[in-house]
């Protein structure tokens, strides 16, 4: 019995050592990345960047497109309407970010609605012109 659960326990440290070490060997390729991308609706320096006029990103190590959805219970809501409220952001990645994820898109509850974040590895990727994350978002 003891024999089992100490053979048990060290394939379990084996599988956690092999998934670290994959993710290690991952971040590290996607730190030498070296892509455009574009970036709105966000602050940088108290200068609010909307996505009507987006700058353009220099030595990104990813792009990142993330969609806000949220159902807003406001006035309409007495006869059981829902406003949708829906943001758009792009944002570049700098060498050394820390939430850097494969890519592809990660969907999560927010209150109220939902956040997706696609994750992508070329030039211009998150453009609006981009369909590299748009079937993603539905």
């Amino acid at each position: 019995m003891a024999a089992t659960k100490f053979v048990l326990l060290c394939c379990w440290v084996l599988i956690l050592f092999a998934r670290i070490s994959e993710q290690y060997t991952w971040y590290n390729r996607v730190s030498d990345i070296d892509v455009d991308c574009v970036q709105c609706n966000m602050r940088q320096l108290g200068i609010l960047n909307t996505c009507k006029e987006p700058a353009q990103r220099h030595n990104c190590s990813g792009c990142i497109k993330t969609l806000t959805r949220i159902k807003i219970k406001d006035s309409g809501y007495l006869y059981g309407d829902y406003t949708t409220s829906e943001v758009v952001s792009r944002y570049c990645m700098r060498p050394g970010a820390t939430r850097a994820k494969k890519e592809g898109c990660y969907k999560h509850a927010n209150n109220g609605g939902f956040t997706v974040q696609c994750f992508c590895y070329t030039h211009n990727c998150n453009s609006p012109a981009s369909n590299s994350t748009r079937e993603s978002w539905s």
